[in-house]
């Protein structure tokens, strides 16, 4: 008996679009102009995204589907921080004054310079790629935009969880 095994994961890659974002914005600001823009409706979910579920602060996310094509519209901001109680070795007078450190967490940590990432499912041609990056430029408060390609992300997985 012959056993037939389907291979999904080269075609789940080719299947979204992933937009680099640089501004300055807040997530909520740049969810409203890009709203505005593309004419979504690209809402705060209730839940962070937690890739992994390793952070306790998740990575702000704005979704929206569109109700004719099924696109999926992603928001994701790419830097999140959190402040950690760092451990002192000597017992002192301030023993109790813990000092916080700063730390940096990313979604895409190869990208550190991208402030957002836009992942759209289901956009299959490069004119459609190229026809919502001009959209996205539209925005003044928008530094620069450029897609991604699938294949130059090293932490796929993180972004399926999307």
């Amino acid at each position: 008996m012959t056993v037939y095994k389907l291979d999904i994961e080269e075609d789940v890659h080719k299947n979204f679009a992933l937009f680099a974002i640089h501004s300055t914005l807040e997530p909520y600001k740049l969810a409203f102009l890009l709203n505005k823009t593309l004419q979504t409706k690209l809402k705060r979910e209730k839940e962070d995204f937690k890739p992994g579920n390793v952070l306790k602060k998740g990575f702000p996310l704005f979704k929206y589907t569109h109700f004719l094509t099924h696109q999926i519209y992603c928001l994701v901001s790419n830097k999140t921080t959190s402040f950690v109680k760092t451990t002192t070795t000597n017992a002192g007078l301030f023993q109790n004054n813990v000092p916080l450190q700063n730390q940096v967490h990313y979604v895409v940590p190869q990208l550190k310079q991208v402030d957002f990432f836009l992942k759209i499912n289901n956009v299959l041609s490069e004119k459609e790629k190229t026809n919502l990056q001009n959209k996205i430029k539209q925005i003044k408060q928008i530094q620069s935009v450029y897609w991604v390609e699938n294949t130059k992300i090293k932490t796929f997985k993180t972004l399926f969880e999307l």
